[in-house]
């Protein structure tokens, strides 16, 4: 990331190595390492856009051999009924709602299964 130094001296120890830098002086840093005089400097460039979650699937299983299909992002099931382990798997393996466009609806309970206790 760059910075332009706003103004005063700013002595700092980056990477090992002693540097003095004045008013107008463009240096690049890494954001962590400007985090105790970030407010002498001035952003050059405007932050990364913070990642995208990846939005997937996931086949959870409920019990007696029955799998849900999860959205992953949104935690809520994609199926309407309780399926087998390789019909879950065939969905998760086709991917999101490009298979079918009545997968993306989205049902009224959270599905995972919470576990609680010891």
């Amino acid at each position: 990331m760059r910075y332009r130094v706003k103004s005063g001296k700013i002595h700092a120890r980056i990477n090992g190595e002693m540097k003095l830098y004045r008013p107008g002086d463009i240096i690049t840093l890494d954001p962590d390492d400007v985090a105790g005089f970030k407010d002498l400097l001035e952003q050059l460039e405007p932050d990364a856009p913070p990642p995208q979650p990846k939005a997937g699937l996931k086949a959870v299983h409920v019990g007696a051999g029955k799998y849900n299909v999860v959205n992953e992002t949104t935690r809520k099931k994609i199926n309407d009924k309780l399926l087998t382990k390789e019909e879950a798997a065939a969905l998760v393996e086709a991917g999101t709602s490009e298979a079918d466009p009545d997968l993306t609806k989205e049902p009224d309970r959270d599905v995972i299964p919470r576990v609680t206790g010891g």
